[in-house]
């Protein structure tokens, strides 16, 4: 057996094949409108949305771990969309790429900045912040991606219906602590978290709409 054979047959172990090509869409849709919109807001004055709410907001690093576990929930929620029924799986993954391209126009329109602080302590997750401040520009805030990537993943595991009524509880407990560590670690303000949910859930009401899953469909 080749080394390809061996790789697709991996691949087809994690994920059905009408899965893959959407998914390798998103995540390059997601570094270009992340990091691609940088290109046309460098320079152009970024606007701060904090309100008198966020210094109420207490500063927690250990959240820092959290902050970087929600890579790992994003895995977990889309190999599970993924390995739903086709067109339910087209249908969730077009409503994230709908949410990034409203999430681009947000970053385009309204760039957004956070001013923040230098971190305290010498831990492990001070450190940990201090690496993440240095890597993560403080922009691109509204709508939280992390906030819009980790509701995506919890509505989509619902929307699947055949999971464990365990599973949709732990991915909404993981979300809720996901949304939190974006602000208990200064990367984000709070209105970014209604932002993303928002675009998340008009991204995914828009694909049921028009049926845009259909999209990924052309490819099979």
């Amino acid at each position: 057996m080749s080394t390809r054979s061996v790789a697709k047959k991996c691949i087809s172990t994690i994920l059905p094949v009408y899965s893959v090509l959407p998914l390798l869409i998103l995540i390059f849709f997601n570094g270009l409108v992340y990091f691609g919109s940088r290109w046309f807001t460098t320079g152009l004055h970024h606007y701060s949305f904090s309100t008198w709410l966020d210094p109420l907001v207490p500063y927690l690093p250990v959240f820092i771990w959290i902050y970087i576990g929600a890579y790992l929930q994003w895995a977990v929620g889309y190999i599970t969309i993924g390995r739903g029924e086709r067109n339910f799986a087209h249908d969730i993954f077009a409503g994230e790429l709908i949410a990034k391209g409203i999430t681009l126009l947000c970053f385009l329109i309204i760039p957004t900045l956070i001013v923040r602080n230098p971190v305290p302590g010498n831990g492990i997750s001070s450190e940990l912040v201090r690496w993440m401040y240095r890597v993560d520009a403080a922009d691109n805030l509204f709508p939280s991606v992390h906030c819009l990537e980790s509701w995506i993943c919890f509505r989509g595991v619902c929307l699947r219906g055949d999971t464990s009524r365990t599973f949709r509880t732990l991915m909404l407990i993981s979300t809720i602590l996901i949304c939190a560590s974006t602000v208990m670690v200064r990367q984000h303000v709070l209105v970014d978290i209604p932002g993303g949910i928002l675009v998340a859930e008009i991204g995914l009401a828009l694909s049921r709409r028009f049926s845009a899953g259909r999209i990924f469909r052309c490819f099979h």
